[in-house]
């Protein structure tokens, strides 16, 4: 029987792989073919690397392809918005000169509550065909953001943005301005990018979505405002972006990135040692696979960071079974998770148990102050035995709790394909939770259906996916406004689909409370309710792995909220 190697692959062909690259590395240099005189200075040649985005891309349009590990961090290689995630966390501008604040002037608070950011735009921003970039493409993104006809009207970031904007101004072509209805505490992060107005209006104003929507535009005449340029695009297989001479930040050191589009993370690993890949984007690579790769190339090398937590999202509006809309059943599945041991196996015990999950370990001084007032489940199945026992359900003779009716507890547990932390997690709650007496069902959700909204929103009981752990989300991934209902196409981005006055209340409250000490007061209350209901089940804080080869320079671990690419106009090779 061959032997295979823990990534999946044979050994003997690893080995002959790696022989075959050090047996080229060892060889004599060829002759050239015309020459030149001796000493002569020649051409350097042009500078190309290679990253690899962790499934298929078939459409850069916004929020249309579903979650794909990776896609992001591409994107921001070929268009950038206002401003980007920095190392530590920190927003650095882009687009815009500064990055909006009370103390510079350009965030306003009026005492009605209402708010006025001011942008002003770089004036050697220029879109990838050399025309300007203006005020006037923000508009005009936001007209297209809330056209009801479009796949991201609904629950995206940039959507929800909208619904606290009352007006968008552009007083000149360098000026943005922007008036808020209330509060929002992500203001000052802009959009993400804008809309290139010259030359999507003329289709979008002829009111057919479906035509505006399959444009090559969105993928091999794709023209951006990023340090790359799209030359080619094709779906299934990748992408070849070329450094944009005119970029804002300088010229890229970097002439040609070539994006490969690669779901099985086997595949990327046999990429890496053969030299065919440099950097992987997106993260959600395990650590022990990254630690292999590192063993068997003595050209790759990869960096950690603590990464959000890995969380287990319930039906709280019509799941099956009923059981899981009683508080005390989710406190059980809670106690029957040995999450220790997931942070031992998974993450090598580099992070910690998330009980909060909107808490992040790396922000000391509020992760210090809150994390305490978090109701907290140790692994205890004796525990998670009675709480069941309570509400009335039995074991049958296989051991198994049914209903009234005899029924089964079967509970259903979803997570997205190609992510091997969120399988790993999947399967691992599987296992405690039948310990206790509870039938469960993993579905791996393919690729292929990653961006069917009702389908991936619907679940009947669990899904496992990431959750940000900022409190300034929590608009968005937990207020009821943001629920994917039929009304909004399942669109939204409230998981739980969870309805309550005094919990909507509560974030409202926290998002229109600009005063850190009396936002923190109200952060604690949330984080209280939040975890005494269990309205979610945190895992693990995750770790993000980056990889990349020894011959590319100034890559950056992927940190909290920061993407591999954000500095990608810096990267050079030796």
């Amino acid at each position: 029987m061959q032997s295979t190697s823990r990534l999946g692959f044979p050994a003997p062909l690893l080995l002959c792989l790696l022989a075959s690259l050090i047996f080229s590395a060892c060889a004599p240099p060829q002759p050239g073919g015309s020459g030149g005189e001796r000493g002569a200075i020649q051409p350097s040649a042009p500078k190309r690397v290679s990253a690899v985005v962790r499934g298929d891309v078939p459409t850069l349009v916004p929020d249309a392809p579903g979650p794909v590990p990776g896609l992001a961090e591409m994107v921001e290689l070929v268009n950038v918005g206002l401003t980007t995630w920095g190392p530590g966390g920190g927003l650095l501008p882009r687009l815009a000169e500064e990055v909006p604040s009370t103390e510079n002037g350009l965030w306003k608070v009026f005492p009605d509550g209402r708010m006025e950011t001011t942008w002003k735009l770089r004036r050697n921003a220029l879109w990838h065909d050399g025309t300007p970039v203006t005020a006037a493409d923000f508009l005009f993104r936001a007209q297209v953001y809330q056209d009801q006809r479009m796949p991201f009207s609904g629950g995206s970031s940039a959507a929800t943005l909208l619904r606290f904007i009352d007006a968008m101004e552009a007083p000149d072509p360098n000026t943005l301005v922007v008036k808020w209805k209330s509060i929002y505490l992500q203001a000052n992060q802009g959009f993400d990018f804008p809309f290139p107005k010259h030359l999507l209006e003329p289709i979008y104003a002829q009111g057919d979505a479906e035509r505006f929507l399959a444009l090559p535009y969105w993928t091999t005449d794709f023209v951006g405002v990023g340090a790359f340029k799209v030359k080619s695009f094709v779906v299934g297989s990748g992408a070849t972006l070329e450094a944009f001479d005119g970029y804002f930040l300088g010229r890229p050191r970097i002439d040609t990135i070539d994006v490969k589009f690669i779901v099985d993370p086997n595949t990327i690993g046999a990429n890496i040692l053969a030299g065919e890949v440099d950097v992987t984007f997106g993260g959600r690579l395990p650590l022990d696979w990254a630690q292999e790769i590192k063993d068997r190339s003595p050209n790759a090398t990869f960096g950690t960071s603590t990464a959000n937590p890995m969380v287990v999202y319930q039906n709280l509006q019509n799941p099956v079974p009923a059981a899981i809309l009683q508080p005390d059943f989710r406190r059980a599945l809670a106690h029957g998770l040995d999450r220790r041991e997931m942070v031992d196996s998974l993450v090598a015990g580099l992070t910690t148990v998330a009980h909060a999950t909107v808490l992040n370990p790396g922000r000391t001084e509020e992760f210090r102050e809150h994390d305490p007032k978090a109701a907290k489940y140790e692994f205890d199945q004796r525990r998670a035995t009675q709480l069941i026992d309570g509400l009335g359900y039995r074991k049958g003779q296989d051991h198994v709790y049914r209903d009234a009716n005899g029924q089964p507890l079967v509970l259903e547990i979803r997570t997205t394909q190609g992510d091997v932390q969120q399988e790993r997690s999947t399967f691992a709650m599987s296992a405690s939770w039948e310990q206790i007496g509870l039938e469960t069902t993993p579905v791996i959700v393919p690729s292929a259906r990653r961006g069917d909204d009702q389908y991936r929103n619907t679940f009947p009981g669990f899904d496992v996916r990431r959750n940000p752990h900022r409190p300034d989300t929590l608009k968005q991934y937990f207020h009821s406004a943001n629920a994917p209902t039929p009304e909004r196409s399942y669109r939204g981005s409230q998981y739980i689909r969870y309805v309550n006055p005094e919990w909507d209340a509560l974030i409202d409250l926290h998002d229109r409370t600009v005063p850190d000490r009396e936002r923190n007061e109200v952060l604690g209350r949330i984080v209280q309710f939040m975890t005494d209901q269990v309205l979610v089940i945190g895992l693990f804080y995750d770790v993000e792995v980056t990889v990349w080869t020894t011959r590319l320079q100034n890559v950056h671990t992927r940190g909290d909220q920061m993407r591999e690419s954000w500095n990608a106009h810096e990267w050079d090779v030796r």
